[in-house]
């Protein structure tokens, strides 16, 4: 996982979904084998409370399902935030909807991992 996600000890990692989720199940692993840190943002995965978590911890990827990166997407957008220091997005769950794999990659390069 370290290797196919480049991950390194400069990355910070925003897990989006539980640790219990398919998408959370490897990447607290590779965090710490790597030196990345691992950024959890509690229980709030509302759009407007995770872009203000977003956007103070400033992670470089960001690991969720379509929903949250739709929500987060929609939040940075009404809110005029720019999300350039996420260098990757990992997506985990349902396949993402087109409009959603149209939008996003303009603003955070996405990999589909499992769905």
């Amino acid at each position: 996982m370290v290797a196919n996600f480049a991950l390194n000890e400069h990355d910070r990692i925003g897990l989006m979904v539980p640790m219990f989720h398919v998408n959370g199940w490897g990447k607290p692993y590779a965090a710490f084998m790597c030196g990345a840190d691992l950024l959890l943002p509690e229980r709030f995965l509302q759009p407007e409370p995770l872009l203000s978590f977003v956007a103070a911890e400033q992670p470089t990827v960001v690991v969720g399902v379509p929903t949250i990166f739709q929500g987060l997407l929609e939040a940075a957008q009404a809110a005029a935030t720019e999300l350039d220091f996420i260098r990757l997005g990992s997506v985990a769950a349902p396949p993402c909807r087109p409009p959603l794999m149209a939008g996003l990659p303009t603003v955070v390069p996405l990999i589909q991992a499992w769905g």
